[in-house]
């Protein structure tokens, strides 16, 4: 079952919509058309407790603080090096935002306001960007269907196409906390992945790998969060903690990470992106959420997304996409309950 009501208005007075996805079982799942943005998420605990496991503003202008709380970011998720990238001999500048490069790809992408319908229990969002805005070339028509099963599994399905090569890789940025307070770092994380990108002191990677044995990076075997998240490494000190992308092994849609807390809440990520990044929350400063003050490394993201700075990277498989082609790629969030809570 799908509600909706109005949530509020943008600093510039456009109306916003929240859109509630209720399963036969009492799970919700509520989006606002504003940014995209993953507002609520509420699945049963141990106990058969209905717990918020993702954080949120009241007000849900506040993200674009450079946090991004829930937001849908494109068109280019992750840093790109510079704020700048060549396509066939033509330089496009895009918005700096993070120091002298451009993070989740300016601000206009992510402040919008999507078209949403309603279409055999899922959700249907649209947005055209035009060609040009935030400096990005071509006119770019994305869609993504949100849908949320009887059996606790939103699913982000993308969808991209353009009239001019431009690079596309869209993410969601939400943050997770399966407790529903405090910190994560007591939460236990596995990641499917081998290596990492090895980042600049500015967290933008040049293209080579750092293979996670021995490291503080290597979730192969689950771990609790905050084990290894100050442990002496260069990536852990330019990063505040983990602010890193993990290289997925295998392709296809296939199980990237798992997820687990104290309440016996467990998320399992599934996706067909290559890479997922992982970010504790490291600078998410205090301000008041919906349901409590939200603290650094008070909430996690696992953003599935192709190699970050790639369109500088030529080495590395491309984001790009072309007039004729589409951009296709499917993330799932899958919660169950263990059976030890």
């Amino acid at each position: 079952m799908i509600s909706t009501y109005q949530f509020g208005k943008t600093n510039d007075g456009r109306s916003i919509t929240a859109y509630c996805m209720t399963n036969k079982n009492g799970s919700k799942a509520t989006f606002l058309d504003y940014g995209l943005t993953l507002y609520s998420l509420c699945v049963p605990d141990g106990k058969g407790t209905l717990v918020d496991v993702v954080l949120g503003y009241p007000d849900p202008t506040t993200p674009m603080d450079g946090s991004f709380v829930g937001v849908t970011v494109g068109r280019v998720a992750n840093r790109i090096q510079n704020a700048q990238f060549t396509i066939d001999g033509t330089t496009y500048h895009v918005p700096v935002n993070d120091n002298c490069n451009c993070l989740h790809g300016g601000s206009i992408f992510n402040e919008r306001i999507w078209d949403v319908t309603e279409a055999d229990g899922a959700l249907l969002a649209s947005c055209l960007s035009p060609d040009g805005e935030d400096g990005f070339p071509g006119t770019l028509k994305t869609t993504v269907r949100l849908s949320f099963s009887d059996d606790n599994v939103l699913t982000f399905a993308y969808h991209a196409q353009t009239d001019q090569k431009t690079p596309v890789n869209m993410t969601n940025h939400t943050y997770f906390n399966l407790m529903g307070k405090g910190t994560v770092l007591q939460h236990t994380l596995s990641i499917d992945a081998d290596a990492v990108s090895v980042v600049d002191e500015m967290l933008i990677p040049h293209g080579e790998l750092l293979p996670v044995d021995g490291t503080p990076f290597d979730f192969r075997t689950p771990k609790e969060v905050g084990r290894d998240i100050d442990k002496p490494h260069a990536l852990i000190k330019i990063g505040g903690g983990y602010d890193c992308n993990f290289v997925l092994r295998g392709d296809g849609l296939r199980h990237a990470a798992r997820l687990s807390a104290e309440n016996g809440v467990v998320m399992d990520v599934l996706t067909d992106a290559p890479c997922v990044q992982l970010y504790i929350a490291n600078f998410l400063p205090p301000k008041q959420g919906k349901d409590r003050v939200h603290e650094a490394r008070g909430g996690l993201c696992l953003e599935t997304q192709g190699y970050p700075n790639a369109m500088n990277l030529p080495a590395l498989p491309s984001v790009l996409l072309a007039p004729g082609e589409t951009c296709e790629t499917v993330t799932q969030y899958a919660f169950s309950v263990s059976t030890k809570a």
